[in-house]
């Protein structure tokens, strides 16, 4: 049972890796001033709407 538990610890930790080098998101939820690429759907990129609202937060 710990052989199998370990392999797919390591298998999901490549899955993650591939994916963030390739500029995708393997996240069901976007994160607030993001969105999904309406071409690429595991794309993110910034949302017109919430983008400035986060910028603002961040700069007080």
């Amino acid at each position: 049972m710990g052989i199998i538990l370990q392999y797919l610890g390591s298998f999901a930790m490549r899955l993650r890796e591939n994916a963030s080098a390739a500029g995708q998101s393997l996240r069901r939820l976007t994160p607030l001033g993001l969105m999904r690429d309406p071409d690429d759907n595991g794309h993110l990129i910034l949302d017109p709407e919430t983008a400035p609202v986060i910028r603002k937060i961040y700069n007080l």
